[in-house]
């Protein structure tokens, strides 16, 4: 089975137009260095027009879902590649929270794509998240792009 099976949530389907896309991480607890298993990252982002949810759909959009970490604090979820707001203004991007058993859900930083011309410093850094929230994709050979965003749980 492809690696993004075993962490459950596969949000693009087959016919979806867009650029497939897969995301893995681990969560790590305060200290950047222990796993965080059980963490619940939801995410969610525009489709390939820039947009979320149109009429009739939930607000997030369908590209949207849930994931838990696994006893190892590792994730991952297979959807497309976001397209930025059609003002163009904005870099394209995947919006995060991560909720856990002693935290109420919290934004993490936004994940960003390395390369995008849209891309400000300002959209670099902060301070939900701990790593870098700049991602390199990478396609691989079934032309899949592969990115890894890390997090590090911040104190409550």
């Amino acid at each position: 089975a492809p690696a993004f099976a075993r962490f459950g949530a596969m949000r693009a389907k087959d016919g979806d137009a867009g650029e497939r896309m897969l995301i893995e991480g681990t969560v790590f607890r305060e200290d950047g260095r222990t796993p965080a298993p059980d963490t619940l990252i939801y995410f969610y982002h525009t489709d390939t027009e820039g947009l979320y949810g149109r009429k009739g759909q939930h607000r997030h959009g369908r590209y949207r879902g849930w994931v838990l970490t696994d006893k190892d604090g590792k994730y991952g979820f297979y959807t497309i590649k976001p397209e930025p707001y059609p003002s163009r203004r904005t870099a394209a991007h995947v919006h995060m929270t991560v909720t856990g058993l002693s935290r109420k859900e919290d934004w993490a930083d936004t994940l960003f794509f390395e390369g995008d011309p849209y891309l400000g410093s300002s959209d670099r850094g902060g301070e939900r998240g701990g790593f870098e929230n700049v991602i390199k994709l990478t396609k691989d050979e079934e032309g899949i792009l592969r990115g890894t965003r890390n997090l590090r749980l911040w104190p409550v």
